[in-house]
């Protein structure tokens, strides 16, 4: 049976595997690792350099309160930059987004 992961947790697993909890309840599975450098997420995704850093961070599963503090933007600039992630490559919210970059060849590269 798959595990139990609340939305927008991420839960370690054996094998170098992770799960991330989507809200629409289903969980999805990956290697633990990390994806590419923020200039290629933002060449693939048509995104700045500064809201492609701030996607790999959403994407490897950060808290966007987390990302934008750990990059070091203020709340409503990381707010902000997520907005332009969000339509800029036409997913709706974070667990779009680590669908998006989790399921295509950048999660490969």
């Amino acid at each position: 049976a798959p595990p139990t992961v609340e939305p927008g947790e991420v839960c370690a697993l054996p094998g170098n595997l992770s799960a991330y909890g989507l809200n629409d309840g289903t969980v999805l599975l990956r290697a633990a690792r990390d994806l590419p450098a923020p200039d290629r997420i933002a060449l693939a995704l048509g995104l700045t350099r500064s809201e492609a850093r701030l996607a790999r961070s959403l994407a490897q599963g950060q808290s966007l309160p987390v990302a934008s503090a750990t990059l070091g933007l203020t709340r409503e600039t990381g707010r902000s930059y997520a907005k332009q992630i969000y339509a800029k490559t036409g997913v709706s919210g974070q667990s779009g987004l680590i669908c998006l970059i989790w399921r295509s060849a950048l999660a490969f590269g």
